[in-house]
């Protein structure tokens, strides 16, 4: 299994959206495009490593919240949708 972190996160969108830190959560905006028009959609990860001993951005990551069935006009709409699922604690759960 690929191990997922900041960087790697980064080097996967690569252009097609934006990966932030968002308090102890690392959140994605992805672009999508086809058929039904152009969208963004937001997903967020927590670290499965103890905080204390490494930082966010080495950390190991794992999904904390599916990817949002709601789509966005803009990478900031999806990020804040993001940031208000987290600032509601429900990014307690990981989805598989």
């Amino acid at each position: 299994m690929k191990t997922i972190n900041y960087f790697s996160l980064k080097m996967d969108l690569d252009g097609e959206g934006i990966v932030t830190i968002y308090k102890n959560f690392v959140v994605t905006a992805e672009f999508f495009t086809g058929p039904s028009g152009e969208y963004f959609m937001s997903r967020v990860y927590r670290s499965v490593d103890d905080l204390e001993q490494f930082d966010l951005v080495d950390a190991r990551l794992e999904l904390a919240s599916e990817k949002w069935a709601d789509r966005f006009s803009t990478e900031g709409e999806a990020l804040m949708a993001a940031f208000m699922l987290i600032e509601r604690g429900r990014c307690g759960e990981v989805i598989d």
